[in-house]
């Protein structure tokens, strides 16, 4: 029996790790979305709570809620882009391993023009809802401002100084995390491992069954083949130092 192609053999384990990795974000994008609309859903609760009770308050949680739906929306737009990152690598290699799979399409099963499906993108529509939500807030944060002014007459009043600033607070948390919440892993790329060093961060890699498992800790050493990290305990002392083989490494985030 011919021994297998090393090259066919390293295009399949690239496909099976990119198809778990594939269905491993597609996860997390639903658990994501739910630590958001935790959040969220609480927001929209507490200003429904303190309408007419506390302008400060009801203010100041509208900002609240506008920087949580943002986020939600900047994650889902993050979560998009990971998981078509890994479905354009099975792409890349799945017609050496079971060929044309995921670029072809099969025909459309007529179950007539009520229950057929249609070719709508679920991820696609979360983000729409999420940027609608996030369009919400901004409405509610305008109205709490606008009755506010409308309704404290004392113009040096102290709770209108508040008011007034929270939205500006909110604007600034937004922006904040438009421009820092980009992933890293292109900078710890470019700049070497070896820069960080001592930093915290998170390591999505697979086991040797191919499972697509996540680990925390601080980056302790890099070499040609292995990334050291570093688990600490609650005391803060070491817990566990664990040299993780790159080639299994999906991505790093640092901290």
């Amino acid at each position: 029996m011919a021994d297998p192609d090393p090259e066919v053999e390293r295009q399949r384990k690239r496909f099976d790790t990119a198809l778990a990795t594939r269905q491993f974000e597609i996860e997390l994008f639903w658990k994501r979305s739910l630590f958001f609309w935790g959040f969220i859903a609480t927001a929209f609760v507490a200003v429904a709570a303190l309408e007419g009770k506390s302008r400060v308050l009801s203010t100041l949680v509208s900002g609240f809620g506008l920087v949580c739906s943002a986020g939600w929306t900047l994650g889902n737009r993050g979560s998009k882009y990971w998981q078509e990152q890994w479905e354009s690598k099975i792409e890349a290699v799945e017609n050496t391993v079971t060929g044309r799979l995921f670029k072809e399409r099969m025909p459309q099963q007529d179950k007539g023009p009520w229950l057929s499906g249609r070719s709508y993108s679920v991820s696609k529509l979360a983000i729409a809802l999420s940027d609608c939500v996030v369009l919400l807030w901004v409405a509610i944060l305008a109205r709490q401002v606008w009755v506010s002014w409308r309704t404290i007459e004392a113009v040096a009043d102290f709770r209108l100084f508040i008011i007034t600033i929270a939205p500006a607070l909110a604007v600034v948390g937004v922006v904040l995390l438009f421009v820092f919440g980009r992933s890293s892993l292109e900078g710890v790329m470019s700049a070497g491992l070896a820069d960080y060093i001592g930093k915290q961060c998170t390591v999505h890699y697979t086991t040797a069954t191919g499972e697509p498992v996540s680990t925390g800790g601080v980056l302790k050493a890099v070499d040609e083949d292995y990334v050291g990290i570093e688990r600490l305990g609650t005391g803060g002392e070491v817990k566990e130092i664990s040299f993780l083989p790159k080639h299994r490494i999906l991505q790093i985030i640092m901290a």
